[in-house]
């Protein structure tokens, strides 16, 4: 490509020069110093090395003459573009350029003067094509020697118009620094587009440093807006308000705008420069070689066409119809559709289509392949069918939905005729516009910004700038506003003929007699008919049943004996850690009075059939955590309340459930070839359901199960045998790196005893399948069927689905891939809401049964207004009242509506059927302001589609790989008729019927996650006026007819010992308060306070029969709102303090906002942040105020705004200034090292009698603090992770020879390496600190691994530069040893090695340690950090201090500081399940000496 032209050169043309290089006295490189504002760096006196340019004499002799006579033909024409100088008018201040910066190093520049004119390229088709051209010439644009504004007495004004676009920041930011580096004292920004120009009260001052960052960000801070007040009003206030430069960022009308604002400072006589920066992501406007935004738009949609790929290939029969941007034309749906490569039919607004053309090449393309992808402009909401004619506050005509029109279009269609669909509509539109740019167009933004400023202060005016064949120039604004019309795809052009060849779409031009495909189809005798799927109902049967005993009773509860637990004991320690009781354990210690213990019986085959092939496990000899057998188990996690006897606690049933993992005897000899295995997927997508497709097959190769199949259709293709699939594991290598599933799913249960007889017939022995509650149910009536059909096969479920509300378990996998894609979109929506004036922006969110994925998305996101879930009783009117009120304070709203909310919002309705209630959210909010006569827009979004069709994230990926392999593992043993999931942070069995007598799992509108929810959006009951829920049910009693009781005995052994943690208060040495909390007048109803002590026991469990001395188990204190505080909130003077220490970490940010936001909550009026960790301390000048507004938006940044430091003052000193600064509330973001002097301090506070609750919240990223769950940030930097080992994958299986190598961190631990391969499936070799490695076997497997197959991902963490290798001995300021750089010394070794074995190598090396630390937090860390810092600043205000809080068990708890502090790093066990499964993904022989 040459200036816009594809062109052919000979080879030699280019290998006969030079390769290009950056000229250091170009253009190019004066922007880089411009953005860099470094100084030159050459040696003094040292001039810049020139570039060498191309060797005109070589090019001589590689060409021919010619002449300009030779180029232009005959009736040709060049047309100058002359621009209007306000020289020409007004007295010119004809000063030198001495732009501040440049000059001052010392660099030359290039300047430009009135005669620099580039023409158009000059081009000819062919011989023939002698008809007029019209080629234009533009003056180019850039710096001028000689200025006609003096910058120091200048004031510029900077407005955006019209609908978002990305880069406007970008733009805004470069307007400012080059305004600054000229030397311009006043930048306004105004706000609200030209309606803003009008009110210069409320334009808002731009500086370099409040314009710094914002590039980062999508939107504008200048909320933009559509419709113009008189321009004349306009040019008055340029000129009452002095203003010299005024920069219009907009399109086609708001340039029309700038063109008459231009005309009437003309006649008012104002000395003013109008210059316009053309912004559409459209695309549309003449001459230009592109406008700004579009290049990111355009990855954008691709993303949502692949979304829609995703969807039409994972379900049987389906369409993914996208509706893609582009008014009057259809470059971005082209562009993204030629990007994507697999559209079949595209619609732009350019064509001429024939409805029933489209309508039966659609079905065409379904009846040969299944499946369709269709996107279409929504231009063709004018052409297709046609728009109202009404106009926006733009003059825009308001177009006809496309969309959901193509939809119903085609679902009728091919309903009348017979035939099954599904249609998957996504519309990505304000996903597009709200998205920062990416690094194409920010460079555009960039350049054109500065040659605004340029052309700005030589006085041209009435201008705008861009690219026109790769020059940028400046235009005269007519240039683009009268010319007829915009810029549109030519269906003539070679773009437009590649278009079709991409789909490979017919001409659905419409043509004589083509309406018959619209006429109803005639009915013949052999034409199938569509049987609607049926659900066959009857009796499931359960386990005891099975097992053909009598069940026990259901009728009443077995509670448990109180007093002593035989055996057992309970240690107090206090909060210093010293021992403060020990006695024996009373049943009250663990449980409160009345609650029971129940074992859920699991199906087993060997009670049907008989005991089976009884084979020993192949996996023996493999495994060093043992196996399990039948009398392994966990039992939830158990909570006792103490010291609140005003509360009156009922008991609780709590279950015991089958432990999963691997079992030494198996029911099934894999060895047996007549058999086989099946995998079928079910219901809607889930991310995630390939990495459990191809986990299955992995674990059934690995027990030697050679014949596995997948069913293609759902439950329907069980009975086709022509859809079931083999799955080889060459077949599933790579497809955990897709969305969707690769077998076809379907929705829907025929009768499955066809199926069972299916599976009978081929001989299946282990049966899976993937979805949710549906599915799993349909499971459970196919393992009844299979009983009566006499035929045993294991049948196991494995939960996937992003609505996450099965019963019992911690979640499903795929929820939390959902929350971030959610998440995302929900950003998209708060950009629109907030850079457009009047706007709320509004998402519908899937759930139809709870509202699972929009509360954690709300808590995720933190900065929605209104979250509608299904769950809630909602009055319509109290919603549109709340949406006037923050539209009248804020001026702008963000509303997610979960899809449930239907079954509410349309009680009253008399015909609901179809209606979307999204859309008529929108619609009534929308009738409402417009039946007040208030401004609003709604930016609508619906990500359902593009949220379920990505692959899983790193969590996920591990989740759904764990479940599968267990569901194998039960499957081999002949476990049936049971889900595979986690409970408490253990994988276990469940048995399905948990779900057949159990409802769905809800939000609790009445527990601490719908008040902490509340608490986020700020939003007032939507209930109806005396309506109130219902108290909550213990459901629980619904499972006694699948349980037996148990007593106390049977799960805690003799020699059990509880170690309960207790944690110092400050009402023991100070008098407390004793204030009500303040929090119950707001968002917290009353039965979300903690009353009394509440004490969480980790989960019991055991391993096998032959585990007969009891364990150790820890106790601690429930973390969360207390309903009595020491401290009152309301005394003056009283001061909260954050600090910050060590490394970086994804949601630190997160933390500090939502720490800071619980203290005004509360009511504590002053917030401080330390710069500088613990040194900031004794530097009083670097705390600064935190307020509400300062941390509104940090947490979708990454890194601290507190800057993180290593080094601790003495803590004696710290404790003196926390005094002096009356802080009484003291919170440490860090890890051991910081909890460590965390603890100093608060010793040396109470030395002092300083009355201060010093709370910590653990922060690591290598997840190595003992006891916790997990820390925050690591399962972000895991996703971050994972994205390094994929490019290694790809590095080194696209380049010959070739090992991809990543270091990743992990100091003392390997979590981050282990979590991250186990993710990516495709590691060939795993190092870890806590392997004992020789390097010489090391090398060996290495060279072996390259003789093989040529290629080899290694991932080594950190930590191995002092295994491996040996540090310097020394340390960093944290106190940490420094660490030999492993990644490059085993680089080095391995290309050695190699070489001396004669094995031809490239390493490409990878250290991505940086890029994953600082990074925003994802969904799943987000939303784990506010509920720390909330759960944080609760214990303070209860006084609570020397503690932290985290998670245990699944169970948010304070933990006394010693309990973590200086107890080692949590470190992978070698002999553990995650080592194991780490092993067997790798494939890697023991590397141990």
């Amino acid at each position: 490509k040459v200036h816009e032209r594809y062109v052919y050169l000979p080879i030699h043309a280019i290998t006969m020069q030079k390769g290009r290089r950056v000229d250091v006295n170009g253009r190019w490189f004066m922007r880089m110093l411009e953005c860099t504002r470094q100084p030159g760096f050459s040696p003094d006196g040292a001039e810049a090395a020139r570039v060498e340019k191309t060797d005109p004499k070589i090019m001589e002799s590689l060409s021919s003459p010619g002449s300009v006579n030779l180029m232009l033909e005959p009736g040709d024409e060049v047309k100058r573009l002359e621009l209007v100088n306000l020289s020409t008018t007004f007295q010119s201040a004809n000063i030198s350029n001495e732009c501040q910066g440049l000059e001052a190093r010392e660099l030359k520049r290039d300047f430009l003067d009135g005669s620099d004119w580039a023409t158009k390229t000059f081009m000819r088709m062919n011989k023939r094509d002698d008809r007029g051209h019209v080629y234009y010439q533009m003056l180019l644009s850039g710096p001028r020697r000689q200025l006609h504004f003096n910058p120091a007495l200048s004031k510029a004004v900077i407005v955006t118009c019209g609908g978002l676009c990305p880069g406007l920041n970008s733009v805004i930011r470069e307007l400012v620094m080059s305004l600054t580096a000229y030397g311009v004292p006043n930048i306004f920004g105004c706000k609200g587009g030209y309606k803003g120009m009008t009110e210069p009260e409320k334009w808002i001052t731009l500086t370099p440093e409040s314009v710094n960052d914002i590039h980062n960000h999508g939107g504008t801070i200048l909320v933009s807006d559509r419709g113009n007040p008189p321009c004349m009003d306009v040019a008055k206030v340029l000129k009452e308000q002095n203003v010299q430069h005024y920069f219009v960022i907009g399109g086609d009308g708001t340039h029309r705008g700038a063109m008459e604002i231009f005309k009437c400072t003309q006649e008012v006589g104002h000395n003013c420069s109008v210059v316009g920066v053309p912004k559409t992501i459209d695309n549309d406007i003449p001459i230009l070689d592109r406008s700004f935004g579009y290049k990111t738009a355009c990855t954008e949609a691709v993303k949502a066409i692949n979304s829609a790929f995703v969807e039409a290939t994972s379900n049987t029969n389906c369409i993914g119809l996208v509706k893609l941007m582009g008014r009057h034309c259809g470059w971005i749906a082209m562009e993204a559709v030629l990007a994507a490569r697999h559209v079949d039919i595209c619609i732009l607004p350019e064509m001429n289509v024939s409805l029933p053309k489209l309508l039966m090449h659609g079905m065409e393309l379904v009846k040969k392949q299944g499946h369709a992808v269709i996107v279409v402009a929504e231009g063709c909401g004018d052409t297709l069918i046609k728009s109202s004619g009404e106009k926006d506050a733009g003059g825009n005509t308001k177009l006809a939905d496309v969309g959901p029109w193509l939809q119903n279009q085609l679902l009728e269609f091919f309903n009348e005729r017979g035939q099954d669909l599904t249609v998957k509509f996504i519309d990505p539109t304000y996903t597009l516009r709200a998205v920062p740019a990416n690094a194409n167009d920010s460079v555009y933004c960039s350049i054109l910004g500065q040659h605004a400023v340029h052309g700005s202060m030589a006085g041209y005016s009435g201008i705008t700038v861009g690219k026109v064949d790769e020059r940028y120039v400046m235009l005269p604004i007519h240039a683009i506003t009268k010319m007829e019309g915009p810029r549109r795809v030519n269906v003539l052009s070679r773009d437009f003929h590649r278009l079709m060849n991409t789909t490979g779409q017919p001409s659905l031009e419409p043509g004589q007699g083509d309406d018959w495909a619209l006429l109803p189809p005639v009915e013949l005798e052999h034409q199938m008919k569509r049987v609607a799927s049926r659900t066959h109902e009857y009796t499931e049967m359960d386990v005891f049943e099975w097992r053909g005993v009598d069940a026990p009773s259901a009728d009443a509860p077995a509670p448990l004996s109180t007093g002593e637990v035989n055996g057992a004991a309970i240690e107090v320690l206090n909060g210093y850690g010293d021992a403060v009781d020990d006695r024996a354990l009373q049943t009250a210690d663990i449980v409160n009075e009345g609650s029971e213990i129940r074992r859920l019986e699991v199906m087993q085959l060997k009670d049907r059939f008989g005991l089976g092939a009884q084979v020993q496990s192949p996996l023996q000899g493999k495994l060093r955590s043992g196996f399990l057998d039948d009398d392994a188990w966990a039992v939830e996690a158990m909570t006792a309340r103490e010291g609140a006897e005003d509360v009156v606690d009922k008991g609780h049933s709590y279950f015991q459930f089958m432990r999963a993992g691997p079992r030494d005897t198996l029911y099934f000899d894999p060895s047996d070839t007549s058999g086989c295995a099946v995998i079928v997927t079910c219901g809607g997508l889930s991310p995630g359901e390939n990495t459990a497709i191809r986990e299955i097959v992995h674990s059934l190769r690995r027990y030697g199960v050679q014949r596995v199949f997948g069913v293609m259709g759902g439950f329907h293709g069980i009975m086709e045998r022509e859809k079931w699939l083999e799955l080889t594991l060459e077949v599933v290598q790579d497809i955990h790196q897709k969305g969707g599933t690769i077998l076809k799913t379907r929705r829907g249960n025929p009768d499955h005893r066809e199926g069972a007889a299916a599976l009978k017939a081929a001989g299946v022995r282990q049966f899976f399948a993937l979805g949710g509650e549906g599915t799993l149910l349909g499971v459970l009536q196919i393992q009844t069927a299979l009983a009566h059909a006499n035929h045993s096969c294991s049948c196991m479920g494995i939960p996937a689905t992003i609505n996450n509300d099965l019963p019992l378990i911690d979640r499903t996998f795929g929820f939390d891939t959902a929350c971030t894609l959610t998440r995302d979109s929900i950003m998209a929506a708060y950009v629109e809401a907030t850079c457009n004036a009047n706007c709320i922006g509004m998402i519908k969110l899937a759930g139809s049964q709870n509202g699972f994925l929009a509360l954690e998305a709300t808590l995720a996101s933190r900065n929605v207004d209104i979250c509608l879930l299904p769950e809630m009783e909602i009055s319509l009117e109290k919603v549109l009242d709340h949406c006037e009120t923050l539209m009248s304070t804020k001026g702008y709203a963000v509303v997610v509506v979960a899809n449930g909310c239907s079954t509410s919002l349309f009680k009253d309705l008399d015909d609901a059927e179809g209606l979307d209630v999204g859309t008529w959210l929108r619609d009534q909010v929308l009738a409402r302001f417009k039946q007040k006569q208030k401004p609003l827009t709604v930016k609508y979004i619906d990500p359902t589609y593009t949220v379920r069709s990505e692959k899983a994230d790193a969590l996920d990926a591990v989740y759904g790989s764990t479940l599968a392999e267990h569901a194998v593992h039960g499957a081999m043993a002949g476990i049936t008729g049971v889900l595979v999931a986690k409970v408490n942070e253990r994988n276990v069995y469940m048995p399905l019927q948990v779900l057949s007598k159990m409802p769905r799992r809800n939000v609790d509108l009445q527990g601490r996650w719908f008040a902490r929810m509340l608490f986020t959006t700020g939003q007032p009951s939507f209930e109806p006026e005396g309506f109130s829920y219902p108290p909550n049910e213990d459901r629980s009693s619904l499972l006694r007819g699948l349980s037996t009781p148990l007593a106390m005995e049977d799960v805690l052994r003799p020699g059990t010992e509880i170690k309960r943690h207790q944690c110092a208060n400050l009402s023991d040495t100070f008098t407390s308060k004793n204030v009500e909390n303040p929090l119950s007048s707001t968002v917290y109803a009353a039965g979300s306070f903690i009353r009394g002590d509440v004490w969480c026991t980790q989960t019991f469990q055991r391993h096998s029969a032959e585990e007969t001395s009891g364990r150790s188990y820890m106790q601690f204190l429930r973390a969360g709102a207390r309903q009595m505080l020491h401290f009152d909130p309301r005394e003056p003077g009283m001061c909260a303090a954050i600090v910050t220490c060590g490394g970086l970490c994804p949601g630190l940010n997160a933390v500090i906002r939502e720490l800071a936001k619980m203290l005004f909550a509360y009511g504590v009026k002053t917030v401080y942040g330390i710069i500088g960790g613990y040194l900031g301390f004794i530097r009083e000048d670097e705390w600064i105020q935190l307020t509400p507004e300062n941390v509104q938006d940090i947490h979708m940044q990454g890194g601290s705004i507190l800057v993180s430091d290593r080094g601790n003052p003495p803590h004696s000193e710290i404790a003196k200034v926390v005094q002096r600064r009356n802080i009484r509330q003291y919170f440490v973001l860090g890890g051991d090292g910081t909890h460590a002097g965390a603890m100093a301090s608060f010793i040396e506070m109470t030395k002092i009698g300083h009355e201060c609750a010093v709370v910590g919240v653990p922060k690591t990223i290598d997840n190595d603090i003992q006891i916790l769950d997990r820390s925050f940030g690591f399962e972000t930097a895991c996703a971050e992770a994972l994205r390094a080992i994929d490019s290694a994958y790809v590095e080194s299986s696209t380049n010959a020879n070739c090992i991809g190598l990543v270091k990743l961190m992990g100091r003392h631990c390997g979590w981050i390496a282990a979590t991250a391969t186990l993710a990516a499936r495709h590691v060939d070799v795993v190092l870890l600190p806590e392997m004992n490695i020789s390097l010489d076997k090391l090398l060996a497997q290495v060279a072996d691994i390259m003789r093989r197959q040529r290629r080899a991902v290694i991932v080594v963490a950190e930590g191995c530069g002092d295994t491996i290798i040996q540090g310097s001995g020394g340390t960093d300021a944290g106190g940490n040893k420094q660490l030999a750089d492993v990644g490059t010394f085993l680089k080095d070794e391995i290309t050695k090695h190699c070489k001396t074995a004669g094995i031809p190598l490239t390493i490409k090396y990878i250290d991505p340690t940086y890029m994953v630390r600082s990074v925003h937090a994802n969904a799943y860390d987000s939303r784990y950090c506010a509920s720390l810092a909330q759960c944080a600043v609760h214990g303070a205000m209860a006084g609570y201090t020397g503690i932290t809080v985290g998670k245990v068990d699944d169970r948010y708890v304070m933990l006394p500081i010693h309990a973590i502090a200086e107890k080692g790093q949590r470190k992978i066990d070698l002999r553990s399940r995650v080592f194991e499964r780490l092993m067997a993904t790798t494939k890697q022989p023991s590397f141990d000496p």
